[in-house]
């Protein structure tokens, strides 16, 4: 056998024990999502390993900020797209620690694959209520106990390309902020490995802030995942009034001179 076969067949059986061990975390997770959180699991599902990794996450990161919900909670997310991991979502937030009643909103621009996901969600009997179009044109004033963004980052060029308004995070988020109630949570996840984490600067008052990397090794077991999932993803959660101003300025100028030079 010659260095390179062995190479090969070295980096080969690495790879096979790491995947079987990443299996073997995996189902282990979904078990636990379903006992837990009263989600009905079918597999195989490509939405259903990377909605269970978003529990997880929201798990550890509850647990670490010491977050305690009230009986009754109101929650938006913003960007929710086509929301397959909508049933995990709701499953967290009913049943972590200890039974509460829930009434989660999605936001986000209408498109065909959006409205054709949500259909088949409620068919499922979900109590989920979605409202199609602008953040800026959503007057719920003081009404949410919780607001999510995930993966709702993009700068001026990205927005343009995709074909939606560009706010600067100072004026996004100082709107969201009114959203909600005077206590409210503020919930980001970014990518780490694009950078997107860099977002977490624009908050104060922080109760937990971390990466997430729930499998053996990332460079085996990220590209099976990574794609619509919440592998390698950062987290962050604060209270309101969790908008830094001075942090947003310095942001959006880096953000839109980065645009300027990439684009």
């Amino acid at each position: 056998m010659n260095l390179r076969s062995w190479f090969q067949r070295r980096y080969v059986n690495e790879m096979v024990k790491v995947l079987i061990e990443d299996d073997r975390k995996c189902q282990e997770l979904i078990r636990r999502v379903e006992a837990d959180y009263g989600v009905k699991i079918k597999l195989p599902d490509s939405n259903s390993i990377p909605s269970c990794f978003l529990v997880d996450m929201l798990e550890r990161a509850f647990t670490t900020g010491k977050i305690v919900l009230p009986p009754k909670i109101t929650v938006l997310d913003f960007g929710c797209g086509d929301w397959f991991y909508a049933p995990f979502l709701l499953g967290f937030l009913k049943h972590w620690q200890g039974f509460r009643e829930v009434c989660l909103e999605g936001i986000d621009f209408p498109s065909r694959k959006n409205k054709r996901s949500l259909r088949r969600l409620q068919k499922g009997e979900l109590d989920l209520r979605v409202h199609w179009g602008d953040i800026m044109n959503l007057s719920q004033e003081n009404k949410y106990d919780i607001i999510f963004a995930s993966h709702m980052v993009a700068g001026p060029h990205h927005c343009k390309m995709w074909g939606v308004p560009y706010y600067k995070p100072s004026i996004l988020f100082s709107y969201l902020q009114s959203l909600g109630k005077p206590d409210c949570l503020f919930v980001v996840i970014a990518y780490e490995y694009a950078g997107e984490d860099a977002i977490f600067r624009c908050f104060k008052s922080k109760l937990t802030e971390f990466f997430y990397q729930p499998l053996v090794e990332k460079k085996f077991s990220s590209f099976l995942y990574n794609r619509r999932g919440f592998h390698d993803n950062s987290i962050c959660i604060s209270r309101s009034p969790f908008v830094d101003l001075e942090a947003c300025t310095r942001y959006e100028e880096e953000i839109e001179e980065m645009d300027a030079i990439l684009y």
